[in-house]
């Protein structure tokens, strides 16, 4: 064989090995579904605690918030509600229409 043949029989050999080595770090690596914040969100998310909260106790920030009051919430969420709901999953949980409504609501008032 040739030096400039083994030199890239080397090359080659040593580019392998190296994949090799990334494919098992990638391998190990424990992949998260659900990320650790967004499990808390039912503890500690927005929704529920300022949406839920001013829809119980405050009229004027839920009308300030969400440029409706409770009523025409109420009756637009009965619209979309069973178009936006989707389907728990085995491995989460699914958002509930109203926080998608308060959600989608609060992104058209930017």
């Amino acid at each position: 064989m040739a030096p400039g043949n083994r030199r890239t029989v080397a090359r080659c050999a040593a580019v392998m090995c190296l994949l090799g080595v990334l494919r098992e770090c990638k391998s190990n690596k424990k992949r998260l579904w659900v990320r650790e914040c967004l499990r808390r969100r039912e503890d500690k998310g927005i929704f529920d605690n300022l949406c839920r909260e001013m829809r119980l106790g405050d009229g004027a920030a839920f009308y300030n918030y969400h440029r409706m009051n409770k009523d025409d919430f109420d009756y637009l969420l009965r619209l979309v509600g069973p178009k936006i709901a989707k389907q728990d999953t085995r491995m989460r949980k699914a958002i509930p229409p109203e926080q998608r409504l308060c959600h989608i609501e609060a992104l058209g008032n930017r």
